[in-house]
C-alpha cells in the first residue's frame, strides 16, 4: 500500500470515528429526551386519573342527593 493511500484511509477513517462520536451524543441527547417525554406522560396519566376519581365522586353525590332517592 503507497503511502498516500494509507494516509487516505487514515483520514477517512478518523473521520468515520468522528461521526460515530457525534451520533453517541446525539443518541444520548435523544434518550434523554424520551426520559422526559416518559416522565410527563406519567404525570399527566395520573392527573387523568385523579379527575375520574374526582368526578366519579360528585356523581356519586349527585345521586346521593336526588330526591326520592333511599341512602
Amino acid at each position: 500500500m503507497t503511502d498516500k493511500k494509507h494516509t487516505e484511509e487514515r483520514i477517512k477513517a478518523l473521520g468515520i470515528k468522528e461521526r460515530i462520536k457525534v451520533l453517541e451524543n446525539d443518541i444520548k441527547i435523544i434518550q434523554g429526551q424520551i426520559q422526559e417525554i416518559d416522565q410527563k406522560r406519567l404525570h399527566t396519566v395520573a392527573q387523568l386519573n385523579a379527575l375520574h376519581g374526582a368526578k366519579q365522586q360528585c356523581e356519586a353525590f349527585l345521586k346521593e342527593s336526588e330526591p326520592g332517592e333511599e341512602k
